[in-house]
């Protein structure tokens, strides 16, 4: 019985104990797999049940394979009833589509599949301008949530996605085809229906068991309750501080309320952690123990206290990134940390942009999981493309930018403009120059926006200053304004850019290099620095951890208002910091919230860890926290003011002053309209002659 070996005593009860539900709570490293597969094969060996009459749930296809080779290479056979719960639902039609009435050649729909009816579709509608990432993440809420479809479609973006989603509908269902979520939503509807489905099954199963089961949802746990009793001998694992999918369904209460409708259960906790030194575990939980909804227990590391968890503070964002790449140089040059065992993680995407231009500046590898690089990212290509044409003024470019966001030019219709150009042997730019009387209104404003802001361009006003006013006066910048972390990306561009300028010999120079950092310098290095969001960093673990960007509104984001959001952000903190090993550090900036003018604040859960950190200050800067001018010099800072002051803000372009008091201004935007600013707010003043 070597499969009980090295199990401590709480994981060998979770093994023992093989009557009835068993709800097993599993800390961070606290071995879970360890001990769900020690189970597995206890039941097998003692011939509790027969291979077939075993199941078990998992949400990945990578923790299925390692819970099967796990389970192979101690008992010498495969073991193949581990199904993600879309695996089995798959499973179940094959099996059960001639009772069910479904034809037998039904199609599953892939990723790939997906993707290419939605492009058809929306070729359509002519309604070529929604990322198809979006789209096809607000197909799988609308799937579930029929009422965030409805309301969704009042807005305008989303608007465009809830009316494809019903084209989308009635294509698979001429289709005679499933996508991922029909699976799930078709089975529960089958099983919830059929007495005789759900007989068939219970009886069938006799030892069922749940992976992660923090993250299942309401559809997947209803399938589940279909396929067991009350007193069924089902094991669940999982932890509810680890509860981060709200947003994919995944519902805490179904974890934390299991025996409400198991009365028998057995709970196990599993608190000793294998992970993480002394020291991290205590942040963590100082950090977790402040949430209400969950089991209340501490992790307990069996490591060494290791090292203090650091705290660090940059002036701006680019200082703390250059404080944190700082610091991986010198745990890589002094102590010997290979780059691969070092992560960067953070909230949502948009925050890696300043992170990977100081890893490119120092030409340090990385590899950034769960999105795209910075400059691969389709709203990052369209804002350069922009700039390259007001640059270039070429029709490579033109055909790119011509229709984005929609004006009504298809395929056809550029088609027919080139051809046109070419019997007047022009180019197509020049072309619409001179005929632009006889486009459509939108066309013709589009055309008459960009040889303004060309001209501006041409006579070296500040490249910067030109294209943030030409993407607010064409329509760009009020597109993505409702998509925040890609809106979030294109200021974050906009910022950069002075800087990029600065260093590059030419505009073309500059282009060179974008285009050598997003497409022929991917690094092919193994020993490379990984950046990640907290979400995809869960199940994962790496030697030295920094999680960035730990600025209240951003972790906390401020989108969380309800204690419920509260608490799901202090998880998906605490499932960043569970993942370091030996060393951990937290890091914010006193940056600009350009939404309010005001200096960005530590995260509020900065507080509830105060006795487990230590501030850090990298050699290399003085920087304190306390009383530091922000990113903009004063020069650069709005002081006395008067109506009639033009000023270029970071997000809204350019604007004149109308109106003030002793604390706010308000200001006439080309692009937005009136707005109200705080005095303090950081913009850029425009001189007499710059206007």
């Amino acid at each position: 019985m070597n499969y009980l070996e090295n199990l401590n005593e709480n994981q060998k009860k979770a093994v023992l104990t093989t009557e009835g539900p068993v709800r097993i709570i599993a800390g961070p490293g606290s071995g879970k797999t360890r001990t769900i597969v020690s189970k597995i094969i206890h039941v097998l060996e003692n011939k509790l049940a027969k291979p077939d009459e075993i199941v078990v749930f998992t949400f990945t296809n990578k923790a299925a394979n390692e819970i099967k080779e796990r389970i192979a290479s101690f008992l010498g056979y495969k073991f193949i009833n581990v199904f993600t719960y879309h695996g089995w639902a798959a499973r179940f039609l094959r099996i059960e589509a001639e009772k069910l009435g479904i034809d037998k050649d039904y199609r599953i729909l892939d990723a790939y599949d997906q993707r290419k009816l939605v492009k058809e579709i929306m070729k359509e509608v002519n309604n070529e301008t929604i990322d198809i990432k979006d789209a096809l993440s607000r197909f799988s809420v609308y799937a579930f949530d029929n009422e965030t479809m409805l309301a969704e479609t009042k807005t305008k973006y989303y608007g465009k996605i809830s009316n494809l989603y019903k084209l989308y509908v009635e294509k698979k269902k001429a289709m005679n085809s499933f996508d991922f979520d029909d699976l799930l939503s078709e089975v529960a509807k089958f099983l919830n229906e059929n007495q005789d489905f759900r007989n068939f099954y219970t009886n069938k199963y006799k030892y069922i068991f749940v992976d992660e089961f923090q993250d299942t949802n309401k559809t997947q746990y209803s399938i589940l309750s279909n396929i067991t009793t009350n007193t069924s001998n089902i094991t669940v694992v999982g932890d509810p501080d680890q509860n981060i999918y709200s947003w994919r369904g995944a519902d805490v209460k179904i974890i934390l309320n299991f025996m409400e409708d198991y009365p028998t259960t057995k709970t196990i906790v599993l608190s000793e952690n294998y992970r993480s030194t002394v020291n991290i575990a205590s942040v963590s939980n100082e950090l977790i123990n402040h949430n209400e909804d969950r089991i209340s227990f501490d992790v307990q590391s069996v490591n060494e206290d290791g090292d203090t968890v650091k705290l660090m503070a940059g002036r701006n964002k680019f200082d703390e990134a250059d404080q944190v790449v700082s610091e991986i140089v010198r745990l890589h040059r002094d102590e010997g940390i290979q780059f691969h065992e070092m992560a960067i993680i953070y909230r949502a995407n948009y925050i890696s942009r300043t992170f990977e231009s100081e890893l490119l500046k120092r030409h340090i590898g990385y590899q950034l999981i769960g999105g795209f690089k910075f400059f691969d990212r389709r709203e990052i290509k369209e804002t350069l493309q922009f700039l390259y044409f007001l640059f270039k003024k070429d029709d490579f470019t033109f055909r790119d930018i011509i229709n984005i966001p929609t004006r009504g030019v298809g395929e056809k219709s550029l088609e027919k403009l080139q051809q046109d150009a070419i019997r007047n042997t022009t180019t197509i730019w020049e072309y619409v120059v001179n005929n632009k009387d006889s486009l459509s209104l939108k066309l013709k404003k589009f055309i008459e926006s960009t040889m303004e802001h060309i001209e501006r361009f041409d006579n070296k006003e500040d490249p910067t200053i030109v294209l943030t006013d030409y993407l607010h006066d064409i329509g760009f910048m009020d597109y993505y304004s409702l998509i925040e972390d890609k809106h979030e990306n294109i200021i974050g561009l906009l910022e950069q850019l002075p800087q990029m300028f600065d260093t590059a010999d030419s505009m073309a120079d500059l282009f060179n290099w974008i285009t050598l950092q997003s497409s022929s310098d991917k690094s092919t290095r193994k020993n490379t620095v990984t950046l990640i969001t907290a979400h995809a960093s869960k199940g994962l673990e790496y030697k030295v951890v920094f999680l960035v960007g730990f600025n209240e509104g951003m972790l906390p984001s401020k989108r969380s208002q309800t204690k419920k959001e509260i608490e799901e952000e202090r998880r998906i903190a605490y499932v960043a910091i569970t993942r370091a090993k030996k060393k951990l550090f937290l890091s914010y900036s006193h940056d600009i919230d350009y939404s309010t003018g005001e200096e960005m604040k530590p995260s509020s859960f900065i507080r509830h860890i105060q006795n487990g950190l230590n501030n850090y200050n990298n050699s290399g800067s003085s920087f304190s926290p306390i009383n530091r001018e922000s990113y903009f010099d004063a020069k650069q800072k709005i002081g006395n003011l008067e109506v009639g002051t033009m000023i270029i803000h970071k997000s809204y372009g350019k604007g004149e002053v109308v109106d003030m008091n002793d604390s706010f201004f308000t200001v006439k935007f080309k692009s937005v309209g009136i707005k109200e600013l705080m005095k303090n707010h950081p913009s850029y003043i425009l001189k007499e002659n710059e206007t």
